[in-house]
């Protein structure tokens, strides 16, 4: 039971950070572009 719990844990946890850097890397290009359309 304990294993299948970690497992869980671990899923969610790799989602949650999927999902964060995912739009860290939208938001980094949404910049880059915003810095190169204005020159």
């Amino acid at each position: 039971m304990q294993s299948q719990l970690d497992q869980m844990l671990k899923t969610q946890a790799s989602i949650i950070s999927y999902v964060i850097l995912g739009k860290f890397k939208n938001a980094y290009k949404f910049l880059l572009y915003s810095v190169f359309s204005k020159k």
